[in-house]
């Protein structure tokens, strides 16, 4: 998934279908490449993933859900 998201911000289309395809075959269930599957057939800037990314992280923490994330800054 690290590949697919990687791709998805550089703007790889190619490897990030690729990279996502091979994660769902492996584990349909992962979420983290559903949610590139589904922003790769709804085109959206690269770097709106990782804002939202961020804002989902920030909106659990609020609910009092524990993600273990580490920073990208």
């Amino acid at each position: 998934m690290l590949l697919a998201y990687s791709a998805f911000l550089r703007g790889d289309s190619e490897l990030t279908s690729v990279a996502t395809s091979v994660a769902l075959h492996a584990d349909p269930g992962e979420i983290t490449a559903r949610l590139i599957y589904a922003a790769l057939d709804n085109p959206l800037l690269a770097g709106s993933l990782d804002i939202n990314v961020r804002f989902g992280a920030a909106a659990a923490t609020d609910l009092g859900v524990t993600i273990d994330h580490t920073s990208t800054d």
